[in-house]
């Protein structure tokens, strides 16, 4: 501002090179949030659909309707992008489980991956998919789960910050004020 750089409207320089900082970092860490949220949605969805694939195949749904099934049953992110995948699918001849390979290498969800991985292989050599299902059902369960409690823990950690500005000195003008000022009391006698 004194050596004139400053632009017409009063903003210091600081204030400009932090505004253009954060223009520029700041989408950055939003899509990062947003696709980390999407990965959340999408792996819930996924415990949800291996649930209900294991579900309709032991029900005597085959492998393709079953997954047809899933794909139109379900709610959310998942549901709807398996249901368009399954759907471009049959345009082009190829069979479902061809849509979930191509789901899982787009939405880059190994746990998907491993699901068609198997699906497919046993689709192929006419091996019953059920137990197959199942154990992927488990599996996809315990990475949801322990999900939910790694964000639980980085809750913690984050919540650790307002504690400590926060309520920590606060607590301490509470309990330290009146003990000092009794003790400046008691010093003066």
């Amino acid at each position: 501002s004194a050596a004139g750089i400053a632009p017409a409207s009063g903003w210091p320089l600081w204030m400009w090179g932090t505004s253009a900082l954060l223009g520029f970092i700041g989408p950055d860490l939003g899509l990062k949030a947003r696709i980390g949220a999407r990965r959340r949605e999408m792996l819930a969805g996924l415990s949800a659909a291996t649930r209900l694939l294991s579900l309709a195949v032991s029900a005597g749904f085959g492998l393709e309707q079953a997954i047809a099934e899933v794909a139109s049953s379900g709610r959310g992110a998942f549901f709807e992008e398996l249901s368009r995948r399954i759907s471009r699918a049959r345009l082009d001849g190829r069979p479902a489980v061809e849509a979930l390979a191509d789901l899982a290498e787009d939405a880059e969800l190994p746990e998907l991956a491993a699901l068609a991985g198997a699906l497919m292989a046993g689709s192929g050599q006419g091996v019953p998919v059920l137990q197959t299902l199942r154990a992927q059902a488990a599996a996809v369960r315990e990475r949801w789960r322990l999900g939910l409690i790694e964000a639980g823990e980085r809750a913690a950690v984050t919540m650790l910050l307002p504690i400590g500005v926060f309520i920590l000195p606060a607590f301490f003008l509470v309990v330290l004020y009146p003990a000092a000022v009794n003790l400046m009391q008691l010093s003066s006698f």
